[in-house]
Order: structure tokens, then C-alpha cells, then sequence
């Protein structure tokens, strides 16, 4: 793992570097000097962040600027590491606030830090890396079936193709079953309410979920669109209800319930984000679209469940609601009937 630290004591750097060797497989001090552009160049995994007062009248400490610009172009955790930490207000994942001390557990603790960051840093490497090399073989492959000789006026037309492809083969996995949390966009790609999305709003301490149900083109709003309905269908998500699934010891049940219960969707949890879950089908309700769309709605876009879940999602719902309402048949009296036919039919 690449480290940066930015520190104005050298001599304080060079303790803290010493410190940090067995855990960085390349590692870089710098002082407030340095440059936006070195630091892009050194790509660091983990930068660890002084902050230093500056000019009185800006109230602005020294690292807050770099904290900034790394923030807004990168990926790379933070570990603000200073005598006053709390002097930069920013909050996010991944940066982490650890206040100096004389001794050495506020080390231990940045080591800490080290350590629980770096299995990230291994997962963002690997998609990296995963991403180059599908795109080297989408290229290496597609370029003889599909380079055009008058390639001037088609190249944005090879860009979606190749695209496409990338992320159709690296969601491709033929050697595995996906993990449940595979179905979700996490968090969602933008603020565009789609069906089959599970909205949230907090409400006195506690979170409340709610699924949307209308078909996505009557919810667009890109290009200044005006949502097409006045009310949409809306469903709660409700706890993972054990007795309501009429839970058994058999796993072979079990798995049939969840997949295919007819009235409800089950939705599985995404550890410590969100807890497994399902919809009733039975209990759909409309709402005044506003209540989503309004710009002061308290409802947020928590997840999107990405094709071909979202198919399954609509499929299920209409079945469910599609399905014919039929009247009571005496089929005890067919049944007796039958048997006595049968009964005929075998005596000699």
C-alpha cells in the first residue's frame, strides 16, 4: 500500500514513516508545499493528513486545501492526524480524524487505521486491474469484426460498444452463484426514481423504507420532463417476518418460500446497511407523487435493484395482481365422481 504523509515537522514525519514501514510497500513525505499534481503523480492508497494553522484572518488551517482537491478527485482515505483535528469540518467514509499525543497510542491508533483500510485499497485494485484487462480483451477481440474503414464519423459509436461489453463481461461470472446483495445498486447511481426502487426518510430515530411501484417512464423527469401521474403505488418495506414465511428447519422450504412466495418479494440484507426484508403485495397504496418528487421531500433514493431483478420485481407483481378472480368449484363433487368411474372401469 502507497502512503502519503503530509506533515509540516519533518522530524515528527520521520518517527510517524518508521512507524508505517511494514505496512506500506511504498511510502512518501512531503510538507505543505508540495503540489497537487505530485501527488496525483505518486497515486498514494492512504494519505496521512496534518493540519496546521493558517493565515489568521482565513481561519482556514493549512491541509485543508489538500484535503479538498484529494477529496473531490480521488478515491484515497484520509487519516487527518493532527493536534487539532477537529479545525477541518469536513465529514465523510474514509476520513478519519485521530488527534496527537505525547505518547504512543495515538500511533497505534493511525496503525489501526492502516489496517483496516487496507483490504479496500486491495478491493479497488482489483477492479482496476479487472476493468484493464476485460478492456484490453474487448479491444483485442472486437477490433477485427468491427474496425470500419472510414473510422471518423463512427468512433462515439465504438465507444458504447466497447461499453457495453466491458461491463457486460465483468458482470459475467460463469464459475459462481452471485451473492444476494448482487441484485442491488448500492448506493443508487443518481437521483432519478425508478420502479422497483426502495426509497427512504428518517423518521424519530428510525428508518423507514417504502418501494416504488409505477413503471419508470411515468416517473422521468430528465430533460425538464413533468412526472406523467398524480399518484403513484407505493409499497412498505417491511422486517423480515419469520412467522409470516412460516419458517422451517428445511433449508430445500426455505429457499422455495423466499423464491417464489407468491405475494411477496424478498429482499436481503446488506450487513449493517440494511436488514433482510419483503414486500406484501397485498398492501400496495397510492400516494400523491409530490410526496417523492417534491425538492423537500424526505424521502431519498436509498437503492436501486438492477435488471434483471427489477424485471423479476414486476413480473411477480404482475402475476400477483393480474391473476383471475375465480368462484368456488365443488371439485369434492368431481373428484367423487371420477373415483366411481374409475371404480367401474376396473371391476371385470
Amino acid at each position: 500500500m502507497k502512503i502519503l504523509i503530509i506533515e509540516d515537522d519533518m522530524d515528527n514525519a520521520e518517527l510517524l514513516r518508521i512507524d508505517l514501514e511494514e505496512y506500506s510497500t511504498e511510502l512518501e513525505v512531503k510538507d505543505f508545499s508540495v503540489e497537487i499534481d505530485e501527488i496525483k503523480s505518486f497515486d498514494p492508497d492512504c494519505i496521512i493528513l496534518d493540519l496546521m494553522s493558517g493565515p489568521v484572518d482565513s481561519g482556514i488551517p493549512l491541509g485543508n486545501d489538500e484535503y479538498n482537491e484529494i477529496w473531490d478527485h480521488s478515491f484515497c482515505p484520509i487519516i487527518v492526524y493532527s493536534a487539532a483535528p477537529e479545525k477541518l469540518p469536513q465529514e465523510a467514509s474514509f476520513v478519519y480524524k485521530i488527534k496527537k499525543g505525547s505518547d504512543s497510542s495515538a500511533k497505534k491508533e493511525v496503525i489501526e487505521k492502516i489496517k483496516q483500510i487496507e483490504p479496500f485499497v486491495k478491493i479497488k485494485h482489483e477492479l482496476f486491474q479487472e476493468i484493464d484487462e476485460q478492456i484490453r480483451i474487448s479491444f483485442k477481440e472486437s477490433a477485427s469484426a468491427i474496425e470500419p474503414k472510414n473510422a471518423s464519423n463512427k468512433l462515439e459509436l465504438f465507444r458504447h460498444l466497447m461499453r457495453r461489453r466491458v461491463s457486460a463481461t465483468i458482470e459475467r461470472d460463469h464459475n459462481h452463484k452471485l451473492p444476494p446483495v448482487a441484485q442491488y445498486i448500492f448506493p443508487p447511481i443518481d437521483d432519478q426514481i425508478l420502479f422497483g426502487d426502495i426509497l427512504c426518510r428518517n423518521q424519530e430515530k428510525l428508518k423507514v423504507y417504502r418501494m416504488m411501484l409505477t413503471p419508470s417512464c411515468d416517473l422521468s423527469t430528465l430533460g425538464g420532463r413533468q412526472v406523467k401521474v398524480d399518484n403513484v403505488i407505493v409499497a412498505d418495506v417491511l422486517p423480515f417476518d419469520p412467522d409470516f414465511f412460516e419458517i422451517s428447519t428445511k433449508v430445500e422450504k426455505l429457499i422455495e418460500k423466499l423464491k417464489n412466495h407468491p405475494s411477496t418479494i424478498f429482499l436481503p440484507e446488506i450487513p449493517e446497511i440494511f436488514c433482510n426484508s419483503y414486500i406484501d403485495l397485498k398492501k400496495l397504496y397510492t400516494v400523491p407523487h409530490k410526496e417523492f418528487f417534491d425538492q423537500t421531500s424526505p424521502w431519498k433514493r436509498f437503492l436501486s435493484i438492477d435488471s434483471p431483478f427489477r424485471e423479476n420485481v414486476a413480473w411477480k407483481l404482475i402475476n400477483y395482481i393480474g391473476r383471475p378472480g375465480l368462484p368456488d368449484i365443488d371439485y369434492s363433487s368431481i373428484a367423487g365422481i371420477l373415483i366411481e368411474e374409475r371404480k367401474k372401469s376396473c371391476d371385470p
